[in-house]
């Protein structure tokens, strides 16, 4: 009889930590892989954003160039598919308010603020709003996630 209870007890404590770490630490770790990347594609596309809110300045997004016109929509996508990446990642992890503190991760709302602003990013087409905001934005974006 004991050596029954321990081969159950050894399968329920398998099957438990392979729960953990499917259901909550690989989630939080292609969280934090999301994180990283924004704040790599922040820095890369950083002097591409900001330019190209100078070059915009009134310029009909008909008269630009089309090469740069590729590489706004170029930013534009990436921005919109990280903020997508992003809200997938954090609706994947099970229990999130509880783990984001053992983890260090930014609070549930925070993680959707980012996700916010790199989607109004992606999208500002009025072109004094995405002069005066694009840049505080980004140190926003930058500021939330190194808090974490």
């Amino acid at each position: 009889m004991q050596i029954f209870l321990t081969i159950i007890a050894g399968v329920f404590i398998f099957i438990l930590s392979q729960y953990l770490l499917k259901f909550i630490l690989e989630p939080i770790l292609e969280l934090k892989k999301s994180l990283s990347e924004i704040i790599f594609s922040l820095d890369y596309y950083s002097p591409r954003i900001d330019p190209l809110v100078n070059y915009h300045t009134g310029i009909l997004r008909n008269d630009i160039p089309e090469r740069k016109q590729l590489r706004i929509r170029e930013v534009e996508e990436e921005l919109a598919r990280l903020s997508a990446v992003l809200r997938s990642k954090l609706n994947s992890i099970l229990f999130y308010d509880l783990v984001h503190h053992i983890f260090y991760l930014p609070h549930r709302e925070k993680i959707i603020e980012i996700a916010m602003i790199l989607k109004n990013i992606s999208k500002w087409t009025d072109i004094e709003e995405r002069k005066s905001k694009v840049s505080d934005a980004i140190d926003e974006v930058k500021k939330i996630i190194n808090q974490a």
